[in-house]
């Protein structure tokens, strides 16, 4: 699958309390994986990505920090844009509470700390043309 067609998956499922139903978490850790493998191919979709709850552009955020660690080279500018992106969400998303093991209620600090750790990753790689970004 492309990254634009996952997008497309994960944005259409809606969470189900059902015995059984994929939990937002676990797939999230799944995302997470397959952005590690693609850094690549999921950097290029950044503004793709940006249409994901909260959780699982969490988990993408996550993939690319654990690729720049894995010493893993892509495009970094729509990734930074993204993080900026992040950055400017208003932090409570209305109608969502917090609960174990679902979605994230809000662009709190987790998402806006991997989106800091991802530029911080990057500066540290030698990807420093950002700082000219912010």
């Amino acid at each position: 699958m492309t990254p634009a067609q996952v997008v497309d998956t994960i944005a259409s499922r809606k969470p189900s309390s059902e015995l059984g139903s994929p939990e937002p978490e676990r797939q999230s850790r799944s995302l997470a994986r397959v952005v590690k493998q693609k850094p690549d191919s999921y950097a290029a979709a950044a503004e793709d990505l940006k249409r994901l709850d909260p959780t699982y552009l969490r988990a993408a955020l996550n993939g690319l920090a654990a690729a720049v660690r894995a010493g893993r080279v892509f495009d970094w500018k729509p990734v930074v844009d993204m993080c900026v992106w992040v950055a400017s969400r208003p932090r409570q998303i209305p109608g969502r509470k917090e609960t174990p093991f679902d979605l994230d209620a809000h662009y709190d600090n987790q998402v806006r700390k991997v989106a800091e750790t991802t530029i911080s990753r990057l500066a540290r790689k030698g990807y420093t043309e950002f700082l000219d970004l912010r």
